[in-house]
């Protein structure tokens, strides 16, 4: 069964990952209410304790970010382009990383996962509370509003229909689309101990499984062409979604069995790919390798960075990194790194009380705090 919740992921380099549910409360939108100085209200210091520590000093130097949603319980948080997406209960909302732009894009009373690809949402969703399997819902977002016949949910696009299926509502995620199909992780619905990786066609909502994996899958993300995702923590498998057997090219191309690229034996690998790298973030360095999953360096380290304080996830962006803190520190709290690829390194955020789902483009990152919303800052 599954053990990790990994961090989902987006579209081709976007990954997200999970968060957890709060109350909601209404905090203004204008600006994070905490926020006591540039970090986030976390380096103001004591005037009698003397000069700031390089870390508070680093941390001051630091914007506070945006806040652009109030919902205290958000989770599902994905970013396409400047629109920011990303689930609070039963509903999908959508704002600009700027905080114009507000609507509700879909709602549903048996709502468990979202996934949107910008003009497409994948609904997961648990229709009977006393059965435990998954429905899947396509919506087109570009289409024309229409209501659901039954009156259990506003449909603000058009549904492709519903697909019921055997898997697991509680345990199935969306990390990734293509053109073609979105892609999901779910645990083994036909018994096994493992997780199998699905593929759900966007046109005829077929869903089909392109990967059993005898164990535990994290961070999984879909590259062109690729999946990547980590078993058990340490070990580095990629499925290739266009390979064609060499022996009978005729057959055309389909999924080839996932390949082992690496492992490391020494820590938790928490998984980024980018265009010409793959990363692990450990908690105490970021390691990287070429594609081929050769070449090992160490990228950055946790005692040489501005913050001595944990790695935790990473997401790319092209080949820079985004990394958020594995735990928070007592006086700077979280905190999410920037890390080039040539390794250096400058802050994109300090002082933060929680930092749950995030989301990266070249630009931007955004992120969901819990009991506080979802903001956002310049990358």
């Amino acid at each position: 069964m599954r053990s990790t919740i990994f961090a989902v992921l987006g579209a081709m380099a976007l990954v997200a990952c999970g968060g957890s549910d709060d109350i909601k409360d209404h905090r203004s939108a204008a600006g994070d209410p905490s926020a006591t100085g540039g970090a986030g209200g976390a380096t103001a210091t004591d005037p009698n304790a003397g000069a700031p520590t390089p870390a508070q000093a680093a941390c001051s130097a630091v914007a506070a970010p945006k806040q652009i949603g109030t919902e205290t319980n958000a989770d599902d948080v994905q970013l396409v382009g400047s629109t920011v997406y990303y689930r609070s209960d039963a509903q999908v909302e959508k704002v600009n990383v700027d905080g114009t732009g507000r609507d509700m894009v879909f709602t549903s009373p048996a709502l468990v996962r979202s996934y949107v690809d910008g003009t497409t949402l994948l609904a997961v969703e648990q229709p009977d509370p006393g059965d435990p399997n998954a429905t899947l819902e396509i919506v087109d977002l570009s289409a024309a509003g229409q209501a659901d016949p039954t009156g259990g949910k506003q449909l603000p696009g058009g549904s492709r229909g519903q697909t019921p299926t055997n898997l697991n509502a509680a345990s199935t995620y969306v990390f990734g689309a293509d053109a073609a199909s979105f892609f999901l992780v779910s645990d083994d619905a036909n018994g096994g101990t493992g997780d199998v990786i699905y593929s759900l066609d966007k046109a005829t909502a077929t869903l089909t499984p392109i990967g059993t994996v005898t164990g535990n899958v994290s961070d999984p993300q879909v590259m062109p062409g690729a999946i990547w995702y980590v078993m058990d923590q340490k070990r580095i498998f990629k499925i290739d979604l266009q390979y064609t057997d060499p022996g009978d090219p005729t057959q055309g191309s389909a999924p080839q069995p996932e390949q082992e690229m690496f492992g490391i034996g020494y820590a938790t690998c928490n998984l980024a790919v980018g265009t010409a790298h793959a990363y692990c973030s450990t908690s105490d360095q970021i390691e990287q390798r070429d594609m081929s999953g050769g070449n090992p360096k160490t990228l950055l380290e946790e005692k040489s960075s501005k913050i001595q304080s944990p790695f935790g996830d990473a997401l790319s962006s092209g080949d820079d990194l985004v990394v958020k803190t594995d735990t928070g520190d007592g006086t700077l709290k979280h905190i999410i790194r920037g890390i080039a690829g040539s390794g250096d390194e400058h802050l994109v955020a300090c002082g933060r009380e929680s930092i749950a789902a995030f989301a990266t483009s070249s630009a931007t990152v955004v992120w969901a705090e819990a009991g506080k919303g979802v903001f956002s800052a310049p990358r």
